[in-house]
């Protein structure tokens, strides 16, 4: 009976670990939005240690909140849950927080004369 109970404990931690890779963003989307956050910084090779950081604690931050709100679109009852929820809004607040630390605001892209737009060419 022991083999069977290690059996099944074994199959259901596989199904957990299958169902947290199936939640957790491909790797390519973690790069594109640590990128989307260096750019602009300046890119990879003008950020300070210090933005590197936070940049780092947004990607995660935001991994997490993302996580959390696929886990409430897939079961509405757990927005009811308090405690879950200060937790979402928390990450909310720690994300807004970080990406303003590091000037993150919405800027209106700079508009170009047409000459500088032929001299790169």
């Amino acid at each position: 009976m022991t083999t069977i109970r290690q059996k099944s404990t074994s199959q259901e931690g596989a199904s957990s670990r299958r169902n947290t890779h199936q939640r957790a963003p491909h790797p390519s989307t973690l790069r594109r939005w640590r990128q989307a956050l260096m750019s602009p910084l300046g890119g990879k090779r003008t950020i300070s240690p210090q933005q590197r950081i936070l940049i780092e604690q947004a990607v995660r931050t935001r991994l997490f909140l993302q996580n959390l709100d696929t886990d409430f679109m897939r079961d509405p009852r757990k927005v009811t849950d308090k405690e879950l929820f200060k937790q979402r809004q928390s990450l909310a607040y720690l994300l807004v927080q970080t990406l303003r630390t590091l000037g993150m605001e919405h800027r209106k892209a700079k508009e170009l004369a047409l000459e500088a737009v032929y001299e790169d060419e």
